[in-house]
């Protein structure tokens, strides 16, 4: 028997949702609870699991699309069902007399969580009562601006009126509510946004002009040797490990319960995304070598562009490495509980002096460093990026 993978209500404050990731296909063979597909509320990602064992028959639903609470998602039957499926034809109903009750439902089977229910059937003279109406929140507010009246939607899931309802019967009346002059984000996004408005800390910032001439051509010809391209960002998280000594601030975060020092040095590569930007953390990296580090710095985008949010753990300071981008610096800001950030600006051509002070042509970059002025003091912020200004003008002293 097909058993029918629906979309559950995810809240009381939306009905909608984006389909983020499939982690099934047809012909999979799973288990009653493995997660078939992920998606994305208002709220959170939610898995949404198998209500059956058997296999994935039908799949309903693209990556990315928006489905509403109701809205059919997979379909899970038997190997019968499977064949039938993929053959074009529909598997044959087990014949049963009229007085037949239906069969109990295999044990391994259950029920989704509000799974739509069979619309009931109306007569002509028979009109809902407005006040029995079931009716997603959204869904009541967008009646309410267009002046539709609630009782004449038709829930398109069976079950309850949504806010896609409303605005298609107000469009159909030729009353569609006024475009919202709001630009929708992302929940990533929102999640981000929040997470800065309420982690607001005193930030000052330190800046260094870098003499980088040394630092390009170690990092080019170490790409070569190692087969790994790295990069500013590399040496500059490599260098403040082994800096970690002496200034313990680059290692701490500013938890509820005072000033913790983290279990060594984990720190994050901002990247950038559709959805925001993330520090994509690297542990332990006082014990790798700046090959491994590149690697793990290389290898965490690949998994955050395929929705891996594995990468992104608590680190106690981020690096911007803006060293391939057009942009001279960059003074980024602070993300409590982190005490502090690192900017890296572009690599440029500029005049620089040589061992005999004499004026050449070299290579340059703008690092600085932001920190939470409540914990880390201008000195300390100051001799910090002195130091670290040091290591990578001889980036040999790291290794």
């Amino acid at each position: 028997m097909i058993k029918k993978i629906v979309m559950p209500a995810a809240g009381q404050t939306t009905d909608t949702a984006t389909v983020v990731s499939l982690k099934a296909a047809v012909g999979d063979k799973v288990k009653r609870g493995d997660v078939l597909l992920e998606v994305e509320t208002d709220k959170a990602t939610l898995p949404i699991e198998s209500v059956a064992s058997g296999f994935v028959c039908a799949i309903h639903v693209s990556e990315y699309d928006t489905v509403d609470a109701g809205s059919l998602l997979m379909e899970i039957g038997s190997e019968e069902d499977l064949a039938a499926a993929k053959s074009g034809k529909t598997a044959p109903a087990p014949e049963k007399k009229p007085e037949e009750t239906p069969a109990a439902e295999p044990d391994d089977d259950f029920a989704p969580v509000d799974a739509p229910k069979a619309a009931p059937v109306l007569e002509k003279a028979e009109k809902p009562v407005s006040s029995s109406v079931r009716a997603m929140p959204n869904a009541k507010a967008a009646a309410k601006e267009a002046g539709i009246d609630l009782s004449s939607v038709t829930p398109s899931n069976g079950e309850f009126i949504t806010k896609r309802d409303v605005e298609k019967a107000a469009s159909n009346a030729g009353k569609a509510p006024a475009a919202s002059a709001t630009v929708p984000t992302s929940v990533m996004r929102d999640t981000l946004a929040s997470k800065l408005s309420a982690s607001s800390v005193p930030v000052q910032a330190v800046t260094r002009t870098v003499n980088a001439s040394a630092l390009a051509g170690f990092l080019c010809k170490y790409s070569e040797l190692n087969s790994v391209e790295t990069r500013a960002g590399d040496a500059v998280m490599l260098a403040l490990s082994r800096l970690s000594d002496r200034f313990p601030s680059v290692c701490m975060r500013a938890e509820k319960n005072g000033l913790v020092k983290t279990a060594g040095c984990t720190f994050g590569l901002a990247y950038t995304g559709l959805n925001g930007t993330v520090p994509a953390a690297a542990a332990g990296i006082e014990k790798l070598g700046l090959a491994d580090l590149a690697r793990v710095n290389r290898e965490a985008p690949m998994l955050l562009e395929r929705g891996d949010m594995s990468p992104v753990k608590p680190v106690s300071l981020t690096v911007y490495d803006l060293s391939v981008s057009g942009a001279d610096c960059i003074i980024p800001t602070v993300s409590a509980p982190e005490l502090m950030s690192v900017g890296i600006g572009r690599i440029k051509d500029a005049a620089v002096l040589d061992a005999n002070g004499q004026p050449v042509i070299g290579k340059t970059v703008e690092i600085s460093i932001s920190y939470d002025a409540r914990y880390v003091d201008p000195p300390v912020a100051a001799e910090l990026i002195s130091q670290l200004a040091a290591l990578l003008e001889e980036p040999a002293l790291m290794l």
